[in-house]
Parts: structure tokens; sequence; C-alpha cells
């Protein structure tokens, strides 16, 4: 069922409802950046959520939450990588996870060419192409007018 939901979607996040962590990830994802997202609530219906964060566990190496995927590839969780065995057996964490992508500024082209993200359109020949308006431009734009207006 993992491997389903993977192949199926651009970006995959297993989560819990109520982790903190999980939260973050959905605001940054959803909410700031405005991706499509799949998120899969391992701990509304246990008796298949649980089975799941196992399966995660044995092929991440870790079962914490949030598990991230994207484009097919585990980017970690909020705020660490994925875990790299030593030779010996210890767990390492890679640089990596949600919050240092967005960081970086890795996180949006990784999500534009998986699919998640629509790619921002080019502006042709002194033409601008406005990607989003925040709501609040709506708010903004009379102030705006009556200050260019009061000035002339």
């Amino acid at each position: 069922q993992i491997d389903t939901y993977i192949a199926d979607n651009s970006c995959v996040m297993f989560s819990f409802s109520s982790c903190p962590y999980c939260l973050k990830a959905k605001n940054i994802l959803i909410d700031q950046l405005g991706a499509t997202v799949k998120v899969v609530e391992l701990d509304v219906d246990k008796s298949v959520g649980y089975p799941l964060r196992a399966e995660l566990g044995r092929r991440t190496g870790r079962t914490s939450v949030p598990s991230i995927w994207i484009g097919g590839k585990f980017i970690g969780g909020c705020n660490d990588g994925p875990v790299a065995v030593t030779g010996d057996g210890i767990q390492q964490s890679k640089a990596g996870g949600l919050v240092a992508l967005l960081e970086s500024g890795d996180l949006k082209p990784l999500l534009e060419s998986s699919g998640a993200l629509p790619i921002p359109k080019r502006a042709e020949k002194g033409i601008n192409v406005v990607q989003s308006v925040r709501p609040f431009a709506f708010f903004a734009l009379p102030v705006v007018l009556y200050a260019i207006s009061s000035y002339y």
C-alpha cells in the first residue's frame, strides 16, 4: 500500500493528526507553498496506520512522523533527513528534511519537478505574470490608490 501511495502521488506525507512536526510540515507544504500533498493520517484508523508505520520503519530506518516522500524519494521528516546506517550499525541522520530543504531553496524546485507544485510560467517580453495574489492585496489596493490620488 505504501508503494501505491508513493507511485500515485507527487508528494506524500505519512502523518499523525496531532503531531506538532506533522502540523508544521503540512503548514509549509500546503499552506505556505500551495503544494498538492497526499496526507495519510496513520492515527485515524490504527488497524491500518500502525502496520504502515512499521513498514515505513523497515524502509527508512525510522518510525517517526512525518515521513515525507517527494517524487518517489524519501526526504525525511520535518526537521531531519533520511537516516544512514554506518558499517558498525550506528544510525546517523544525513542533512535534510523539509525545513532544511526549504531554507536551502531546494524544496520548491523539488516539488515543481515532481509535479506537486506548478512550475511558474515565464514572463514574455515585458509582460509580468502574476503567480498568486495574497488576500491582503485586495485590502491594500484602495489604500495605495488613495495615497496616489492624494499626492496629485
